[in-house]
């Protein structure tokens, strides 16, 4: 009750002093509020604040105290969000996403959050969101998640989802969400989720084609391997010579071939010399070689 008093004590003051045009008395007022005030009693300041157009200083009030701001309904975190961004405070805008996001490690309250971001357009935001979730919950409640979003018709954020927990989980778990995505009719986003997988390290990729060889998948292999060619030439060479160090020999020389039949040439002769300087002399002449017979 005290707490209370307080803050609508310093809300009437700020009040009276704004409305007879001391603006100067009022902004100082505001950072002695902003010093001594507990975090709940600035965020009802802001809302004071905000209600009255003082809308930059109350968006200064909301940024002391995100925590408490990232408690109240998806909805009014999403309006929040949306006049920070608008009044060009990115650095409090993304703490409060976060915040927000690592206060919902539920299915339904990340998908409140979700749904409340992308109506507001806030999709940079949204995916944010996704990326957190998908270190706070377990595979089942990621499918679960990803299936009501299908539902709501957020396809791409379902994907999204999907495709941020495998980059965070190890490599191999990739195979058990590409399996959930076509159980759920989503053949092809489970093809671009071996895309992305493409783009990982090379000792992953080695990792995670072994794991698909071995269990003849090998046409989602190809896919990997198809992905990860068409890299930065770096990249791509030490693929080639991590897949010789692992005996994938085969998969080794399905790359190279890969590379010369959709890399340009400029990019091809790029891998060569990169091989070359992985002192894979051998390759680099296959490479060569299988060049020449397409010209």
């Amino acid at each position: 009750m005290a707490a209370q008093s307080t803050t609508g004590q310093v809300i009437g003051l700020i009040s009276a002093l704004w409305s007879v045009g001391l603006g100067d008395e009022t902004d100082r007022l505001i950072e002695v509020a902003v010093a001594n005030l507990s975090g709940d009693e600035g965020v009802a300041l802001a809302d004071a604040l905000r209600e009255a157009g003082r809308e930059d200083d109350a968006l200064r009030l909301y940024a002391t105290a995100p925590e408490i701001v990232a408690r109240r309904a998806s909805d009014e975190v999403a309006s929040l969000l949306t006049l920070m961004r608008r009044s060009g405070r990115a650095g409090d805008a993304d703490r409060l996403v976060n915040v927000s996001a690592s206060a919902r490690p539920t299915v339904q309250g990340t998908l409140d959050l979700t749904r409340a971001l992308l109506a507001a357009a806030l999709d940079g935001d949204a995916k944010t969101v996704l990326d957190i979730a998908a270190t706070q919950l377990g595979d089942d409640d990621v499918v679960e998640l990803a299936g009501v979003l299908r539902d709501a018709d957020r396809q791409e954020a379902a994907f999204l989802l999907y495709d941020r927990t495998a980059g965070r989980r190890e490599v191999t778990q990739t195979i058990g969400l590409v399996d959930a995505l076509r159980e759920a009719g989503r053949p092809v986003d489970s093809n671009r989720l071996l895309v992305s997988a493409g783009m990982r390290s090379a000792a992953e990729i080695v990792t995670l084609a072994a794991r698909l060889a071995d269990t003849d998948r090998d046409r989602d292999c190809e896919r990997l391997l198809a992905a990860a060619a068409i890299g930065p030439a770096a990249g791509v060479a030490s693929l080639i010579a991590a897949l010789r160090d692992g005996a994938r020999a085969d998969q080794a020389e399905r790359v190279i071939e890969i590379v010369v039949a959709r890399q340009p040439a400029s990019d091809t002769a790029a891998v060569t010399t990169s091989l070359r300087g992985l002192g894979r002399a051998m390759d680099a002449a296959l490479l060569d070689r299988l060049f020449m017979t397409t010209m």
